[in-house]
């Protein structure tokens, strides 16, 4: 594999702007689930979100810069720090014990571009790759012992859509946006309301739980069947996505897909407490609209250019910690964020439970 992505381009920050979008939603109302309706929007959000930005990120990942030794250790200090602070969280919220060998939350996403970035490399030259990971993520669901511990389960799971994703001819990809007729956007709206649709399908006839998207072991047999259908709808998903999402500058959106990894780095803890508080409202009308409102504040805060430098300064500060690199004064600043950060995470709680 030597081809390289292009410049950074609208038509990808779009993307990746509405995919962060849906997963910030979707985290919004995952715990408030005991309502019919949330539980159908969390549930449909859950089928394709994912895959979609696994697809994403693989193909992202042609760039052998983001595979290097350094830039694989600034992710895993920022899995270090966010990891760390949503384990001091959920010990203060819930009383949990720590468990350093399982991700919380959404961190498990950082350990799987790890794994896979770093692994592509070394077997991209393995005959039908793509067809040995879709087996082995079908597979994987028999083995009730692989679990989430070091996100194991997921990362071979959702390898298939990072592999599809690496793989994808960036000439062809260019080509293809660059090129598209009025008919190739309405097609994509065609195929991402048959994606919506099968989803709906898909949750009122089988009623999955949560662990079914999220990629565990099988319970049932019917299972290993409802992953085949949950690759299907993301498969219709990505490929009505890509056609219909506009190639040129969109207020807020192209900036919060540039800024995707603060907003996925912050959002969580953030919806975790807020949830908290909804939780107690019992009105799902305005549950749904209170969490629109949320997502669009944190969407938009947290994907400003200033917090991204902040939070980008904050990972490195911490990999010269870790590293032979010297930088006494970022040292300081990373240790004094991690406290501000603790301390108003801690307050927060606190006020809520008043």
């Amino acid at each position: 594999m030597t081809q390289t992505v292009e410049k950074r381009s609208n038509y990808f920050d779009n993307i990746k702007g509405i995919l962060i979008i849906l997963v910030v939603l979707g985290h919004c109302l995952f715990d408030l689930q005991e309502f019919k309706t949330i539980n159908y929007i969390v549930d449909t959000i859950y089928v394709f979100h994912m895959p979609a930005f696994v697809f994403m990120t693989g193909y992202l990942s042609k760039s052998s810069h983001c595979r290097e030794k350094a830039a694989l250790l600034r992710l895993f200090c920022a899995y270090i720090i966010f990891n760390t602070l949503m384990m001091l969280y959920h010990s203060s919220a819930y009383g949990t014990s720590f468990s350093i060998m399982s991700p919380y939350n959404s961190c498990w996403y950082l350990l799987a571009v790890i794994v896979w970035r770093f692994s592509v490399g070394y077997f991209e030259k393995v005959p039908k790759l793509l067809l040995l990971a879709v087996v082995a993520a079908l597979a994987i669901g028999l083995f009730p012992d692989v679990t989430n511990v070091m996100a194991a389960a997921r990362i071979v799971a959702f390898y298939p859509f990072f592999l599809s994703g690496y793989e994808f001819d960036t000439k062809r990809m260019t080509n293809f946006y660059e090129n598209r007729k009025i008919k190739q956007y309405i097609h994509g709206i065609a195929f991402l309301f048959i994606a919506i649709f099968l989803s709906v399908l898909l949750i009122y006839f089988y009623h999955p739980k949560d662990d079914v998207f999220q990629m565990a072991a099988y319970v049932m047999p019917v299972d290993i069947l409802i992953r085949c259908m949950i690759f299907f709808v993301s498969i219709l998903a990505i490929i009505g996505l890509f056609l219909c999402v506009p190639k040129r500058k969109v207020l807020l959106l192209t900036n919060i897909g540039k800024n995707t990894l603060p907003i996925f780095l912050l959002h969580r803890i953030i919806t975790l407490i807020i949830s908290n508080w909804m939780q107690r409202l019992g009105n799902e009308g305005l549950i749904i609209f209170i969490s629109l409102i949320e997502t669009t504040i944190i969407v938009v805060l947290c994907g400003t250019n200033f917090i991204a430098s902040a939070v980008s300064k904050l990972i490195d500060t911490f990999y010269f910690m870790v590293t032979s690199e010297k930088n006494s004064k970022g040292i300081e600043i990373t240790r004094l964020c991690t406290v501000v950060i603790i301390i108003f995470i801690l307050a927060l709680q606190v006020l809520l439970l008043l």
